[in-house]
């Protein structure tokens, strides 16, 4: 007999009495240490283990007998995941779920119910929804042995999200002059933002972009420039719905001394 550990263990009681008579009490001893007197107990064994288990009957005569068999009890996984950014989010924006289960033995499979209808089979799935509301997400892991374990969370879905508050460009300051390898990119932080967006371009109004990076986690990026030009630059900070609040624009001048003629560079400081 099995049983996934976390279950109990229901014992079936056959037996039989031949010749007349009754049965006066029953002793099962379950091979952990517990035992009880019922006809037909339920256990809960604290740990996976293969455990061997004795019924012994005693008649009103006195005369006794006794069975042994195995029970063992599978190990299970443990279910666990998690949601980026939280439960609260956005209709129609991919929601990533990660699954942080454990499990000690291999993984036959997983299944996912998003709560609106839709499901899948993938160990860390994205799944939009399209309806605003209270969605109750469960995941259920199944172990090779077939012992599974489920976990839920609720997300509440939403069709707007307070956007990013207004920021500021710190670094480089509007019209520097840049020499560096590398420039560091610095503006203020602002609340109800989960990435930025860093715009170079040729102009002011951004007609042709030069660099485009997306998806920053900090207010802050390093660049190698790779223009001796004039640039603008600006950022987006975008919420979790993907709508943005944008900064100011800046203008960089960026040069290498290498490349630049020094009478020239002097005539320009004066």
């Amino acid at each position: 007999d099995t049983a996934c550990f976390g279950d109990s263990t229901v014992f079936t009681n056959q037996t039989t009495l031949s010749g007349g008579g009754f049965i006066q009490n029953y002793l099962w001893a379950f091979g952990d240490g517990d035992t009880s007197y019922l006809a037909g107990p339920r256990h809960l064994y604290a740990m996976p283990d293969t455990f061997v288990v004795t019924l012994t009957a005693v008649a009103g005569t006195g005369c006794s007998s006794f069975y042994t068999d195995s029970v063992v009890v599978r190990y299970r996984p443990q279910g666990g995941f998690t949601v980026d950014y939280g439960t609260a989010q956005c209709t129609g924006i991919a929601v990533q779920f990660t699954d942080t289960s454990v499990s000690q033995i291999p993984v036959a499979g997983y299944d996912w119910d998003f709560g609106d209808g839709q499901g899948s089979a993938q160990q860390n799935p994205q799944h939009a929804f399209t309806a605003s509301g209270l969605f109750n997400v469960r995941q259920t892991i199944t172990a090779q042995n077939g012992c599974s374990d489920s976990t839920a969370m609720d997300l509440e879905l939403y069709d707007e999200l307070p956007m990013p508050g207004a920021f500021a460009l710190e670094q480089p300051q509007n019209n520097a002059l840049n020499d560096a390898g590398e420039v560091l990119f610095t503006w203020g932080p602002t609340g109800n933002t989960v990435h930025y967006r860093l715009l170079i371009g040729s102009d002011a109004l951004f007609n042709t972009v030069l660099l485009d990076s997306i998806g920053i986690g900090t207010n802050q990026i390093s660049l190698s420039l790779a223009w001796p030009d004039t640039v603008y630059w600006k950022v987006r900070a975008y919420n979790l719905c993907s709508d943005y609040t944008e900064s100011n624009v800046h203008l960089l001048s960026y040069f290498s001394f290498a490349q630049q003629d020094y009478s020239l560079l002097w005539f320009n400081a004066g």
